[in-house]
C-alpha cells in the first residue's frame, strides 16, 4: 500500500543556503574559481590564491581590486546580492564572469567566511564575518586597497559533503587547474598560488603576450612549438577565434592541455572540443590528444553562460559556426607550416607505443627509398589543393571496370592507373613487401617504416572523397535492389539529421516505413562495400558523434570516414607486387596520412640507429 507523504511545508532559511551552497560549491575548487573570477570583476591586477589541505582548511584570496563599500560588505554574503545585473535584460547580455550573487553566500553557508575590504579611495578598509550563515557586524580594519575573503573549514556544518571528498593533494590539485584556466585566460593579470608552504604557480608580472602566460605555466619548450591560430568573422558581427595550437606531434594521452574560452570565460565546452579533435583527424594516433588553447569572442547576447550554477559550461546560438570557425582556424594555422606530410609514427626505445614523429628527421627530406626529395610522400598537400584532385580524375576509365573493383588492384587505386603506369607515375618503390597478409615493409634511407595497409587505403580513399566533392559530385553507383535496413529510433533521428550529408557524398537513402531505410545508391568508389553494412557504419558513427552539435563539413568528414573504411583493401588481405607498389605511390597524391580517419596509424617508423642498436652493432 503507498505510503501517505508528508505534508507539504517551506523549508528553513539555514536548509535552503545549505541545498544552494552544493550547487554553487562543490569542492574546494569550485570556489577559487568563484572568488578568483569575483577579483577580476573587480578590475584586479594581481590575485593570491593560498589554500590549506586542498582547500577544507582554507581559501584565501586577496586582489588589488576595486574593494566593496563598508555598507555593502553585509548584502555581498546575502545569496542574490550583485552589483552586475540589474534587470532582467541583462541576463541575455552577460559581459562579466560572476552574475548570479551566490557564490559567497553560499560560502558563508557552509564555512567561517572573514571578508575585508578596502575601496581605494578609502583610507582604512572594513571587515565582516559570518559562521554557518550568521553575519557578524562590520568592524574597521588595516588593509591595502582591494579585497580579502578567506574561507575557513568548508563544510564544517555540513559532514556528509566533507567526507566525498577526496584526499588533500586531490583538492589541491585541482585548485591549481582552476587557478591555471583562468589565469590563461587572463595573461595580463598577475596569478599566484600556494598551497600549505609550498608554491604551486607563480605567473610573474601580467603579460599581454599569451605565449608568454602559456610559457609561465606550462613550460617554455612546449610554448616555444605552438602556432597561432585566427579565424576572424564570417559575417558582421559575426564571432571570431584565435589562440594557439602545438603541432601534431606534440599530443598528451588526455586531454588536459585543451583549453576553451568564451569572450574570456575558462569553459569546458563539448561542442569546441569535437571541433578541435576534427581538426586534427588523420593526424594524431588513437588514444592521443591534440594540444590548444582556444580563444572565442562574440557578442554576449548569442552566447548563453547561465546553463548551469558553475558557469563552467555555455551554450551557443549558432554552434556550427563556432565549430566551423574553430576547424577552420586550426587547419589553417597547420597548413600554413609548409611542413611535409608525415606518414609515420617512431617506435621508442622500449618498442613500446608508438610515439608521435615529426616530419624533421622522419620524412622531412622526403628521403623514400628511390623516391628522392620530390618522391611520392612529397611536400604537405592543403586540403583541396588540386595536385590531389588532377591525380584522382587523371586515368582513364579503363582502370575501372564499370565502377565495380573486381580485383585488389582495383580496390587499391579507383580512377587511377595500375602496374608499371602506377609505379612510374609516382615513383616506383621496388623492394616493399607484404607480411602476415596484413603490414607491408618498406625500405626508407635512415629506417624502414611498418605499414597497414587498411588505415594507409583508409585515409587515401578519405582525402579523395573530400577532394572530388569539392571539385565535382560525387559519382554514384545505383543498386539493382534496394538494401532495406532495419534501424531504431536512434539510427532514423541520426540519418534526418545527416540527410544532406548522405547524398552529397553519393549515398542515397530513403525512410522506408517507420522503422526501416531504403538504400537506392552508394559512391562509385565505395566498390563492393555492403550498402547495408555501410549504412549501419556511417549511423553509429553519427550517432557517437552526435552531429547535430557539428558543423556540415565536420560532418561530412565523419560519412566519408565510415564510406572509406569500407572500401578500403582489407586487413588479412594478399596484395601482388603490382599492388603494393600502387597503393604505396598513392600517398604522393594525397594531404597528410599520419593516420587513419579513425585513428590508428597508418605507418610506423622504426629508425636504423635502434635497429643497429638492438642487434648489438
Amino acid at each position: 500500500m503507498p505510503q501517505k507523504l508528508p505534508r507539504i511545508h517551506v523549508l528553513t532559511p539555514d536548509v535552503i543556503g545549505k541545498i544552494a551552497a552544493g550547487e554553487v560549491i562543490e569542492r574546494p575548487a569550485s570556489l577559487v574559481k568563484e572568488l578568483v573570477e569575483n577579483s577580476l570583476d573587480a578590475g584586479a591586477t594581481h590575485v593570491d590564491v593560498a589554500i590549506e589541505a586542498g582547500g577544507k582548511r582554507l581559501i584565501r584570496i586577496a586582489d588589488d581590486g576595486c574593494g566593496i563599500e563598508p555598507d555593502d560588505l553585509p548584502l555581498a554574503v546575502t545569496r542574490h546580492a550583485t552589483s552586475k545585473l540589474k534587470t532582467e535584460e541583462d541576463l541575455f547580455r552577460i559581459a562579466t564572469l560572476g552574475f548570479r550573487g551566490e557564490a559567497l553566500g553560499a560560502a558563508a553557508a557552509v564555512s567561517k567566511l572573514e571578508i575585508q575590504s578596502r575601496p581605494k579611495k578609502r583610507t582604512e578598509g572594513h571587515t565582516l564575518s559570518v559562521r554557518g550563515g550568521e553575519i557578524g557586524e562590520v568592524a574597521p580594519c588595516g588593509l591595502a586597497p582591494g579585497t580579502v575573503v578567506e574561507v575557513r573549514d568548508l563544510f564544517w556544518n555540513v559532514p556528509p559533503r566533507l567526507a566525498f571528498l577526496k584526499t588533500d593533494q586531490h583538492e589541491g590539485r585541482l585548485c591549481a587547474q582552476e587557478v591555471t584556466r583562468i589565469a590563461l585566460a587572463r595573461p595580463d593579470v598577475a596569478f599566484s598560488l600556494h598551497h600549505g608552504d609550498r608554491e604551486v604557480l607563480d605567473t610573474g608580472r601580467g603579460t599581454p603576450d599569451l605565449r608568454d602566460r602559456i610559457a609561465a605555466l606550462h613550460g617554455r619548450a612546449l610554448s616555444k612549438t605552438l602556432t597561432s591560430i585566427e579565424a576572424g568573422p564570417r559575417r558582421e558581427g559575426g564571432p571570431s577565434v584565435s589562440g594557439f595550437v602545438a603541432p601534431f606531434t606534440e599530443t598528451r594521452s588526455s586531454g588536459s592541455h585543451q583549453f576553451f574560452f568564451v569572450n574570456g570565460r575558462a569553459v569546458r565546452d563539448r561542442v569546441m572540443v569535437r571541433a578541435l579533435r576534427d581538426a586534427f583527424r588523420g593526424l594524431i594516433a588513437a588514444g592521443r590528444h591534440p594540444i590548444g588553447y582556444v580563444f572565442v569572442e562574440l557578442d554576449p547576447a548569442e552566447v548563453d553562460v547561465n546553463v548551469h550554477p558553475t558557469k563552467a559550461e555555455v551554450k551557443f546560438k549558432r554552434s556550427q559556426e563556432i565549430v566551423s570557425l574553430v576547424i577552420a582556424a586550426v587547419r589553417d594555422a597547420l597548413d600554413a607550416t609548409n611542413a611535409p606530410g608525415a606518414w609515420a609514427v617512431g617506435v621508442d626505445r622500449g618498442g613500446n607505443a608508438p610515439a608521435a614523429r615529426g616530419p624533421e628527421g622522419v620524412l622531412g627530406r622526403g628521403d623514400v627509398a628511390g623516391g628522392g626529395g620530390g618522391g611520392a610522400l612529397g611536400g604537405w598537400v592543403p586540403p583541396g589543393d588540386g595536385r590531389a584532385v588532377a591525380a584522382a580524375t587523371a586515368t582513364p576509365p579503363a582502370a575501372i571496370a564499370g565502377g565495380v573493383m573486381a580485383t585488389a588492384a582495383d580496390a587499391l587505386a579507383p580512377g587511377l592507373p595500375f602496374g608499371d603506369d602506377a609505379i612510374e607515375a609516382g615513383g616506383g618503390r621496388g623492394g616493399a613487401i607484404q607480411i602476415h597478409d596484413r603490414y607491408i615493409v618498406e625500405e626508407v634511407a635512415d629506417g624502414v617504416h611498418l605499414i597497414d595497409q587498411h588505415a594507409l587505403h583508409e585515409w587515401i580513399l578519405y582525402t579523395e572523397i573530400l577532394d572530388r566533392m569539392n571539385a565535382a559530385p560525387v559519382e554514384v553507383q545505383k543498386l539493382l535492389f534496394p538494401a532495406v535496413v532495419e534501424v531504431g529510433g536512434a539510427e532514423m533521428e541520426a540519418f534526418r539529421d545527416a540527410r544532406d550529408a548522405f547524398a552529397e557524398l553519393g549515398i542515397e537513402v530513403e525512410e522506408f516505413g517507420e522503422s526501416s531505410l531504403a538504400v537506392r545508391a552508394v559512391p562509385r568508389i565505395a566498390g563492393k562495400a555492403d550498402a547495408e553494412d555501410l549504412c549501419r557504419s556511417i549511423l553509429a558513427d553519427l550517432i557517437e558523434g552526435r552531429p547535430h552539435a557539428e558543423a556540415k563539413a565536420s560532418l561530412l568528414e565523419r560519412v566519408a570516414a565510415s564510406v572509406a573504411c569500407k572500401a578500403a583493401v582489407k586487413f588479412g588481405m594478399k596484395l601482388q607486387p603490382d599492388e603494393i607498389d600502387a597503393l604505396l605511390a598513392r600517398r604522393g597524391s594525397v594531404v597528410r596520412g599520419f593516420c587513419c580517419p579513425h585513428g590508428r596509424p597508418t605507418t610506423i617508423f622504426l629508425a636504423r640507429e635502434e635497429l643497429d642498436r638492438r642487434f648489438g652493432r
